[in-house]
């Protein structure tokens, strides 16, 4: 599940407004198929079918993506998953991250380590 508390809704709509709410952040190539919208438990997509009456014929999409920014990280994978249990196909990323210790944490987790 995933919450957002006033202060977090209100400053994405002042973002999305202004046409700076993804600024600055990347996304790894798409190199796999659109993950939306597939026939349950299949990997034919849903307009292959004949739709039911009254029923909206929905052409493959990329719905789902992962959008990331900071530095030091470097994406090493971007890709679907295989499950089939609805008619999205989840995505994932891997990442390798490079991080700075500064002051007492340097030294509290050099002691760790050694």
């Amino acid at each position: 599940m995933f919450f957002l508390f006033l202060p977090v809704l209100s400053q994405l709509v002042s973002e999305f407004s202004t046409g700076r709410l993804f600024e600055g952040f990347q996304e790894g190539p798409v190199t796999f198929s659109p993950t939306y919208k597939y026939q349950p438990n299949s990997d034919q997509y849903y307009w292959c079918f004949e739709a039911a009456r009254g029923e909206k014929k929905r052409a493959p999409a990329w719905c789902d993506r992962i959008l990331w920014r900071g530095k030091g990280l470097k994406q090493i994978q971007y890709g679907t998953c295989d499950y089939k249990l609805s008619d999205h196909r989840p995505v994932r990323a891997g990442f390798i991250a490079e991080c700075r210790i500064r002051g007492d944490a340097e030294d509290s987790i050099g002691g760790f380590m050694r």
